[in-house]
């Protein structure tokens, strides 16, 4: 006759230990090495992908608005600037936590704002519009690349930091680098769609400010 051995083991019976830890006492262990080793190799996915699709969006949008990609590069490196500024000037006075919030804010306030800049100065025809937008993308893929090659390296390390990162990496912070990779084109997306849209009404901007604030935090809520 087969039987389970897993469901006739006695727990309680002398000389019984969790296979993880030896510990005699019955509890839920987790498999820290195989989900961080997936998480890293999830990184390493998406960072060909983010690397492929950054190229390709470049090299095209340079046969037509090379002014356009420079737009959209500046336009990341200032909103993420005040995003960072925010974060350090109020760590201070409201904690971590609730500075993070404020940059989070203050960056996607800004972003309506460079798209109008860039829409102003080098056009808003769809062709620039997507131009601007492969610009944004390409700046936030080169520093995600360089953030997730660091993240993985401290993932391996033996030492406090490291240990700090793999137990984030087990309870989702941060969360998933196929999340993080679908939120870039997204907000790479949205800022070439308001290049674009405030190229043509240029009054927009006064609702899109909050409209992108909005979406900003949803999207640190959904990521949580």
């Amino acid at each position: 006759m087969v039987t389970n051995e897993a469901t006739n083991t006695d727990h309680s019976a002398a000389g019984h230990s969790c296979a993880h830890c030896d510990s005699p006492e019955d509890h839920h262990a987790l498999d820290e090495k195989g989900i961080v080793d997936s998480y890293r190799r999830a990184m390493t996915t998406t960072g060909i992908v983010r690397g492929l699709i950054a190229v390709a969006l470049a090299i095209s949008a340079l046969l037509w608005a090379p002014l356009a990609i420079v737009a959209g590069i500046l336009s990341w490196i200032i909103a993420t600037a005040v995003g960072l500024g925010a974060v350090s000037a109020s760590a201070s006075k409201y904690g971590t936590a609730n500075s993070v919030i404020i940059g989070t804010v203050a960056s996607a306030a800004v972003l309506p704002v460079t798209a109008w800049a860039s829409a102003t100065w080098v056009g808003a025809s769809p062709a620039f519009a997507i131009a601007a937008g492969s610009g944004w993308f390409l700046a936030n893929a080169l520093v995600e690349f360089l953030r997730d090659r660091k993240l993985s390296g401290l993932l391996i390390a033996d030492s406090r930091d490291g240990e700090a990162a793999r137990q984030g990496v087990l309870f989702a912070n941060p969360g998933s680098p196929w999340a993080g990779l679908g939120w870039s084109l997204f907000s790479a997306a949205l800022f070439g769609l308001w290049v674009w849209l405030l190229g043509l009404l240029p009054l927009a901007l006064f609702p899109l400010i909050p409209l992108q604030v909005v979406l900003a935090l949803f999207s640190r809520k959904a990521a949580k």
